[in-house]
């Protein structure tokens, strides 16, 4: 990543004020202004900047520019920006640079947090980086030592241990930029505080003043919302079209996107980013197995009456253990930066980054060994299950497979066609869209259900081509896993036992 430029700060017009210009490798131009040990960076053209400039000017003659003025010196500063000034990376919240983590606070001292492998975490003035704030951004709050990571859990009534490992080295993940970071969603019913628990994630990694949001009708929008926070959390998603889908996969695993800049015809807008993405909902939002790879899904349990509390009384206890449980995060992620070098790096799954950060968070937590990893494949098989059910083909092909547990089916695609209606209701063959009119249609659902397929033990394999038909075996040795998932109820197969 390209650090901050070292050059002198210039003295700027009559207004003797410290900025050093410089511009982004998109071509944006940036100014950053010194005022002793702080450092604040303005876009050229935004309003924060033309109000600096504006008070400046007022301050030095006891008048207002002149608009034309004021236009002038902002494209001066631009022009020189650009021709002249050095090319440097802007970011937002968090950055990397020479092997350790920058945190901006996101207060008015202006300070960030340096943390770095083994050697814990420290405040510092100006960090090499060149931070941008826009607006909305809140004040983190600031680490201080004493907590534990046990404390997280007190605020996010998770079921058990391996969901809790799970958000710990998410969290752990959205404050390392190396990688892909992937989409966190906090499924359960209204009365179960979904958003309560994606709200404190929120605070303790990226506060915002817009909270959590609804989802951007488009993708174009979702990015300029990635360019004005770190964190990107959308609250009661009920469903997510498959555009938008492929947009957040996008947006977690860094894909560029490009659109023509408005009022022109050739000139175009380029958007090259990468964010972590928390969302919350009742139900899973789409079906979609590819936005499932790139997901960890934590089924938000139902909170008792008896263990209610009022919300105000939840979030003064939330802000007074908010410093230590910082602290707390920020040590244990010094410490994992440390182990990541002896972290094996082959045979690793989809999201690998993570992975390696969770078996290196494993090691300096002392959790039981492998524990990370039976989380990680536990939750991917759940995910599984659950996106193979939604779907009508998954859940008959679930159905018909518990019949032939050790053996396998063989047949076209047609007899496969035929065979599937035998086992859902009627009432789940409802169209095209949610059942495929053709042999090739289904092959095309196999497909894209192959990989959740196969990591629940299914075995489905297209056989070499004999004369005009092509067979497809399927198997499932053996059957539904204990504990996870279950056939939905409408298609439970008397006598078999699935949990």
């Amino acid at each position: 990543m390209t650090a901050m430029t070292t050059n002198t700060a210039k003295k700027t017009g009559p207004y003797e004020l410290d900025i050093i210009l410089f511009h982004t490798p998109t071509g944006r131009a940036y100014a950053a202004l010194r005022r002793g040990t702080q450092q604040q960076v303005y876009a050229i053209h935004s309003k924060a900047l033309r109000n600096v400039l504006r008070k400046a000017h007022r301050d030095r003659y006891g008048t207002g520019i002149k608009k034309k003025a004021l236009r002038e010196l902002v494209e001066d500063l631009e022009d020189e920006a650009i021709c002249e000034g050095p090319e440097a990376e802007v970011y937002t919240r968090v950055a990397m640079h020479d092997g350790a983590v920058y945190i901006d606070l996101g207060n008015a001292s202006y300070k960030a947090v340096e943390v770095s492998p083994g050697n814990g975490y420290r405040l510092v003035d100006t960090p090499p980086v060149y931070f941008i704030r826009p607006t909305g951004l809140g004040a983190m709050q600031e680490p201080i030592p004493g907590g534990s990571i046990d404390d997280i859990g007190e605020f996010l009534h998770l079921p058990d241990d391996r969901d809790f490992r799970l958000v710990v080295v998410w969290m752990l993940k959205a404050l390392l930029p190396l990688g892909p970071t992937p989409i966190l969603a906090a499924i359960g019913r209204p009365d179960s505080c979904k958003s309560s628990f994606t709200a404190v994630i929120r605070k303790l990694i990226d506060p915002n003043a817009a909270g959590l949001r609804a989802l951007p009708p488009s993708e174009r929008e979702l990015l300029i919302s990635a360019g004005r926070a770190h964190l990107m959390s959308f609250d009661n998603l009920s469903t997510i079209t498959d555009d938008m889908a492929d947009a957040c996969c996008r947006l977690v695993t860094g894909g560029g996107s490009s659109y023509r800049a408005l009022y022109t015809d050739a000139e175009e807008i380029i958007f090259n980013t990468m964010r972590p993405i928390l969302l919350n909902g009742v139900t899973e939002p789409t079906d979609r197995g590819d936005f499932w790879d790139r997901s960890i899904n934590i089924h938000v349990p139902l909170i008792p009456d008896a263990e209610r509390i009022i919300t105000s009384d939840f979030w003064v206890r939330f802000e007074a253990a908010a410093p230590r449980i910082v602290g707390a995060l920020l040590t244990t992620l010094s410490r994992a930066m440390a182990r990541l070098p002896s972290v094996t790096k082959t045979n690793l799954p989809r999201m690998a980054d993570f992975v390696r950060l969770g078996i290196a968070t494993e090691e300096v937590l002392g959790w039981p060994s492998g524990s990370f990893m039976d989380a990680f494949r536990r939750n991917r098989e759940e995910a599984d299950h659950c996106l193979l059910e939604g779907v009508p083909v998954g859940a008959a092909l679930l159905a018909m497979l518990t019949k032939y547990v050790g053996a396998p089916w063989e047949g076209t695609a047609m007899d496969l066609l035929k065979e599937l209606p035998k086992h859902v209701p009627d009432d789940l063959l409802r169209g095209p869209r949610d059942w495929p009119d053709s042999p090739r249609g289904l092959r095309g659902q196999l497909d894209r259900m192959s990989h959740s397929l196969r990591r629940i033990g299914v075995e489905c394999e297209w056989l070499p081509r004999r004369a005009t038909e092509r067979l497809v075996r399927l198997q499932w040795p053996t059957g539904p896993r204990p504990g996870i998932g279950r056939l939905p109820s409408c298609l439970q197969v008397p006598g078999l036992v699935t949990a």
